[in-house]
C-alpha cells in the first residue's frame, strides 16, 4: 500500500475507490481535500498530472523553455519501403498519434523525460521510468545519443555501454528506436519511425501514472473526464501532504459502476476450517518486473504472507539471487530462457518452512514453471507457480500442464496441490473451459477444485486428492 505511512488518507481513498457517481462525498473526507487546494508551497520537481495530452504538452512545453538553456529540437525520421523493398527516407515526418515516439523532440540538458518504450526490461528501461538529461552524443552536429539519469537508482544496474568520466553514475545512453509508425486519424502502418524514445516528462496523463507511486504530486483535475480517472491520480502519491490540487472538483471522483459489479462478484475461496494446521498466508502476484518492485513488497506484503507467488518476474541469468532475497526468506526461480525475458516466475518461502524445488522438464513454449513440495506441521503439499504468455497457444498451454499434473500424480503423499500463477484465460463463468476442469478430469482425481480469480483469470486453483 502506497499509503502505509499515512492511515487517514489511505482510509479516506478507500472510501473514494468505490464512490458512486453523484453520491454526497463525506465531509470530513471533503475537508481533508480542501487543504491540498492551491497550495502555495507547491514544489517545481513535482510530477504534475491531467486529464489530457494537450494540457500536457503545454505545461511541459513551459518548463523546457524554462529549465534548459540550449535547446534541440530532433525531428523523427519516417521511412518507407520503395519498390525494391529498401527503406527510404520521406521528405517529411508524418503525423503521428498521441502514442507515438514525437514527431518532434524538443529537449535540453536538465530536461525532465520518460522513457516511451521497453528497452531493457530486466534492467529497468521501461515504459513509464522517469529521468534528467545530462549530456548528448553529437557526430557531425547531429544528436545520435542522450544520456539520462533515470530517478530510480536500481535502473541499468547493469550498464550495457561506457560511459564518459563527465556523467553519474549508472545514467543510460539513449539511441534512436525504430517501430511502426502509428499514424494520427489512420490505421495505417506501412511506415517505420526512428526516434529516441523519450518524450517530456514535467506533466504527463493520469493514465500513465496508472501502477506508478511518487511522494510528490500536483493534479490539475479540470479535464478528467472517466471514472476511476480522479481515484487513479489521487492515489498516486504517498501521502496527503504530498498531494497538491488545483482545480478541485469533488464530483469528478466516481468508481467505474462495471468493474465494481465485477470485483463484487467475483467467486472468493471459502475456508471452512479456519483451525486446519496446512493452513497458511501464500501470497500470488503478477509483479511485471520484480526488480523494481523489491521495495514495495519488503513494505508491505512481507508483513502479511509467509509464502509470495510471483509471475512475471523479468529476471534473467545476469541477477544473481542475492539481488532479489528478503531477510527470513529463500527464493526459488525460473527465469524466461529467450531473448525476451517478460516472463519468469519465483517463489519465496519463510525459512522456517520446509520445502524443496521439484525437477521439471524444459518447454521452448515460453511458459515457466516452478514446483515446490512443502512440509507444514507434517503434512505434505505441493505448490506450483505457472506463467502463461498469450503469445502461446491454448494447445500448447493444456498438453504443457498436462505435463505438469503428470508429475504432480507420482507423489502419492501429497494431499494438496495449490497451482498459482497467472495462465492469461478467462475461465470465469465458463465451466466448460479446457482448463477448467483440468485438475479434476486428471488420473489423481480430486475431490475439490476452487478457483480463485482476478480479472477473470485465474490466479490459485486448490486441489485435495480424493483418498
Amino acid at each position: 500500500m502506497r499509503q502505509k505511512d499515512d492511515a487517514l488518507f489511505a482510509s479516506a481513498l478507500n472510501s473514494l475507490r468505490i464512490r458512486q457517481k453523484n453520491e454526497t462525498m463525506r465531509y470530513e473526507i471533503d475537508d481533508m481535500l480542501k487543504t491540498r487546494v492551491d497550495q502555495p508551497d507547491e514544489p517545481v520537481t513535482a510530477l504534475n498530472i491531467f486529464g489530457t495530452h494537450a494540457k500536457c504538452d503545454k505545461h511541459n512545453d513551459r518548463l523546457v523553455n524554462q529549465k534548459c538553456d540550449a535547446l534541440f529540437d530532433i525531428s523523427a525520421t519516417d521511412l518507407r519501403k520503395d519498390a525494391s523493398g529498401k527503406l527510404r527516407k520521406l521528405p517529411k515526418y508524418k503525423k503521428g498519434h498521441s502514442s507515438a515516439m514525437p514527431d518532434v523532440l524538443k529537449v535540453g540538458v536538465n530536461a525532465r523525460v520518460m522513457l516511451m518504450r521497453n528497452l531493457d526490461v530486466s534492467n529497468g528501461l521501461v515504459n513509464g521510468v522517469f529521468g534528467t538529461v545530462v549530456k548528448f552524443e553529437e557526430i557531425d552536429n547531429d544528436i545520435v545519443g542522450i544520456y539520462v539519469k533515470f530517478d530510480d537508482d536500481r535502473v541499468n544496474r547493469n550498464p550495457a555501454d561506457k560511459l564518459p568520466p563527465d556523467v553519474p553514475n549508472n545514467t543510460v545512453l539513449i539511441k534512436h528506436f525504430e517501430e511502426p509508425l502509428k499514424e494520427k486519424n489512420s490505421n495505417k502502418s506501412n511506415t517505420t519511425r526512428r526516434q529516441f524514445p523519450l518524450k517530456l516528462g514535467w506533466a504527463t496523463t493520469i493514465h500513465k501514472t496508472q501502477g506508478m507511486s511518487v511522494s510528490q504530486l500536483v493534479y490539475d483535475m479540470e479535464d478528467t473526464w472517466g471514472p476511476s480517472m480522479a481515484y487513479v491520480a489521487l492515489s498516486r502519491v504517498t501521502s496527503l501532504q504530498g498531494l497538491f490540487l488545483k482545480n478541485y472538483l469533488p464530483d469528478k471522483i466516481y468508481r467505474h459502476d462495471g468493474v465494481y459489479r465485477a470485483l463484487t462478484t467475483l467467486p472468493h475461496l471459502a475456508l471452512e476450517n479456519r483451525s486446519d494446521p496446512l493452513l497458511t498466508d501464500i501470497l500470488v502476484h503478477n509483479v511485471q518486473g520484480l526488480c523494481s518492485k523489491l521495495q514495495d513488497i519488503e513494505g508491505t506484503y512481507l508483513n502479511y504472507a509467509s509464502i509470495m507467488c510471483l509471475t512475471e518476474t523479468w529476471l534473467n541469468s545476469t541477477h544473481k539471487d542475492s539481488d532479489i532475497t528478503f531477510d527470513s526468506f529463500k527464493v526459488f526461480r525460473t527465469d524466461r530462457r529467450s531473448a525476451n525475458c517478460r516472463g519468469g516466475v519465483a517463489i519465496y518461502v519463510k525459512n522456517d518452512i520446509s520445502c524443496e524445488a521439484i525437477d521439471l522438464p524444459g518447454n521452448d513454449h515460453n511458459i515457466e514453471i516452478l514446483m515446490l513440495r512443502i512440509t507444514l506441521r507434517m503434512r505434505n503439499l505441493l505448490l506450483v507457480a505457472i506463467y502463461r504468455p498469450t503469445s502461446v497457444s491454448v494447445e500448447v498451454s493444456k498438453n504443457t500442464i498436462c505435463e505438469c499434473l503428470r508429475i504432480i500424480d507420482q507423489h502419492d503423499d501429497v494431499d494438496t496441490v495449490i497451482v498459482t500463477g497467472d495462465l492469461n484465460e478467462n475461465l470465469s463463468n465458463d465451466e466448460t473451459h479446457h482448463l477448467y476442469n483440468l485438475p479434476t478430469s486428471w488420473i489423481f482425481t480430486v475431490s475439490k477444485t476452487k478457483y480463485i480469480f482476478n480479472r477473470q483469470s485465474p490466479r490459485c486453483c486448490i486441489c485435495e486428492r480424493r483418498r
